[in-house]
């Protein structure tokens, strides 16, 4: 991608499934390829979810902190409105990374190994900022595509213990895909038994939200 024709915008503050496939086979050919993972459920169920990553180096530019890459998200939120169109009976969930912006606090605090002191929750909280203004910035694009996106943020779902899912709440989100809503999940912090907090990966909310969807049955 020439980045030198992308226009940006800079936002001032105020484990990846064993089924890959590229998004031009997932959903009807258009978007950049990218990690998709489909679910598909229990036998004598008919719900086939399909969960695409929209990985933050492709939406952001890591060289830069707090910037969106404007021109790749809408270009990407028209083509998966596209191929909803074409595809109506697609249940959709769809995640995002933090590129520039969650992963540098990210680093700076060492969040995913563990928040105990102060200023450990301090990072906590700032990961969890910048992650939400990146998040707010995709709910908006992907609206003014027309997709009718509803974000799920990792921390009121899932809590962790030692980095694995031990609760996960998946039943909000299918009763989103049965509404015909398009869930919005994105790499952030959860809350963690053990470690008091950690990061939770794009990757490792949707494999913990499978998992879950699966033991439902539904």
């Amino acid at each position: 991608m020439d980045r030198r024709r992308g226009r940006r915008q800079h936002h001032r503050p105020g484990r990846q499934s064993p089924d890959r496939k590229s998004c031009h086979s997932a959903v009807g050919g258009r978007c950049t390829p990218h990690l998709v993972t489909k679910l598909t459920a229990p036998r004598g169920s008919r719900l086939v979810i399909t969960f695409l990553k929209l990985g933050g180096s492709l939406i952001t530019d890591k060289s830069t902190p707090r910037t969106a890459d404007m021109d790749v998200i809408h270009r990407l939120a028209a083509e998966i409105r596209t191929a909803q169109k074409e595809l109506p009976h697609l249940s959709l969930v769809l995640g995002h990374g933090s590129g520039s912006f969650g992963h540098v606090p990210a680093r700076e605090f060492n969040t995913r190994n563990g928040v105990r002191t102060a200023f450990e929750w301090n990072g906590f909280l700032e990961v969890w900022r910048q992650a939400r203004d990146l998040n707010q910035i995709m709910v908006e694009a992907l609206t003014q595509s027309g997709i009718p996106i509803m974000a799920f943020p990792p921390s009121a779902i899932i809590q962790a213990a030692d980095g694995q899912p031990v609760s996960v709440q998946s039943e909000p989100l299918l009763s989103a895909l049965n509404a015909g809503l398009t869930p919005l999940v994105a790499g952030d912090v959860v809350f963690d038994k053990i470690r008091g907090g950690t990061i939770f990966s794009t990757e490792d909310v949707f494999m913990a939200l499978a998992a879950a969807i699966h033991q439902t049955g539904c």
